[in-house]
């Protein structure tokens, strides 16, 4: 019962962190009119995944994440916030991405310390931490980047596109890359997050110089 609960709790925050970081890259600022459709939107998502879960189980509720959370997400920032679907599939791609950081770091934690409870403590930690970052540092810097043309938005996106789906067709739908060490494999794409991030940040910043 305790790791059902501990579960859901872990899935509602994976929602809210990459639903929040897909706003700050596709450039949603957060003001009162907005408040209440946003918590609208979160509260649909987590009811339909806790409704497939029920119905389907765990494994199942994964292989249809793309079309119960990240479609909608895309759906809600370009009908509603009036976004461009082409940023806003960036931006849902990338926050995707994004979310390899603090799952890499809880499964290195588990392996250390030899407790489960330790994976979601390091989790959320690192989870905040991050978020923290993609706000303070890097946020402000991607929507200008995919704003400025068509070509960029896609040049952006590419790296976030090809490890979607990557992952899914490995992970998700097969389990290919779960012969090894999960720790070994999810240490690739914390990696490949971290010097994508550090690139949009010095190729905005060479842009603007020139």
């Amino acid at each position: 019962m305790l790791n059902t609960f501990i579960i859901l709790f872990r899935s509602g925050i994976v929602l809210v962190f990459g639903v929040a970081v897909s706003f700050l890259f596709a450039g949603i600022k957060r003001r009162r009119g907005v408040e209440l459709a946003i918590a609208v939107f979160y509260t649909l998502m987590i009811s339909i995944q806790i409704l497939c879960w029920y119905m389907f189980g765990l494994q199942i509720t994964m292989k249809l994440y793309p079309f119960i959370t990240h479609l909608p997400m895309v759906i809600f920032l370009v009908l509603y916030f009036k976004r461009p679907w082409l940023i806003s599939i960036s931006s849902m791609l990338t926050a995707y991405l994004c979310c390899q950081i603090p799952k890499w770091i809880g499964s290195v934690t588990v392996a250390i310390i030899k407790s489960p409870l330790s994976e979601h403590i390091a989790y959320f930690i690192t989870m905040c931490v991050v978020y923290y970052f993609l706000k303070k540092y890097v946020a402000e810097s991607v929507v200008q980047l995919v704003e400025r043309s068509t070509r960029s938005c896609l040049l952006f996106s590419a790296v976030p596109l090809l490890y979607y789906l990557f992952d899914y067709a490995t992970t998700v739908y097969t389990e290919l890359l779960y012969t090894g060490a999960k720790e070994a494999v999810q240490f690739t794409p914390s990696v490949i997050c971290t010097f994508y991030l550090i690139f949009v940040l010095l190729y905005y910043k060479e842009s603007q110089k020139q």
